[in-house]
């Protein structure tokens, strides 16, 4: 979970700062790094993109939507509405989102490792620190067109059992194309090997 939110925030900017309208996203990530992309997907389909111009905010948007209540969407949070309504009458203008929604046109992922990120190690309590991040939202959305999960089948650590995506009940209604494929080999196999191999 170390370093996770900086790299969540720092892959965020760089969209922000260099997006266009009509731009497509893709996001690739093994292990902990899977659990990342599958935060940062969630984080802009719940969020959006900021314009460039508007970058100044999004630590203090993030802040806001480390401590939403579970459940609540970013924008319907109280916070986020006292945060816009100081924002506009501090300098004039709340922050400004792109307006059109984000394609997400891939989400590739090999092994997604705990579904917060980190090893489920059943002697060791992390149940303080998975508190920390149970905000992310790592779940299948609508705005991600194509989803693909590499799983390693051979592998019995209980410290690597692997988050699958899940997609709703009502499957009609959902857009996102999903595969998840278990392959042969364990967890470092999945991901691409080690020095040895």
């Amino acid at each position: 979970g170390k370093g996770v939110d900086e790299k969540i925030c720092a892959a965020y900017k760089i969209i922000a700062c260099n997006y266009s309208p009509g731009d497509e996203l893709s996001f690739f990530g093994f292990s902990r790094g899977a659990f990342i992309v599958r935060s940062l997907a969630g984080l802009i389909c719940e969020l959006g993109i900021l314009e460039s111009t508007s970058i100044d905010h999004f630590r203090r948007i993030y802040k806001i939507y480390q401590k939403k209540p579970a459940g609540v969407a970013l924008k319907d949070s109280p916070e986020w509405r006292d945060y816009l309504i100081m924002v506009e009458e501090e300098e004039g203008e709340a922050p400004q989102l792109h307006t059109e929604t984000p394609v997400i046109r891939v989400v590739g992922v090999w092994d997604t490792v705990g579904s917060l990120g980190i090893p489920n190690l059943h002697w060791f309590d992390f149940s303080g620190f998975r508190k920390k991040y149970e905000f992310h939202d790592t779940s299948l959305h609508d705005q991600i067109k194509n989803a693909f999960h590499a799983l390693a089948l051979d592998e019995t650590r209980s410290a690597f059992t692997p988050t699958l995506w899940q997609l709703p009940e009502d499957q009609n209604r959902h857009q996102s194309s999903l595969c998840q494929v278990w392959f042969p080999g364990a967890h470092i196999d999945v991901g691409g090997g080690n020095s040895d191999n």
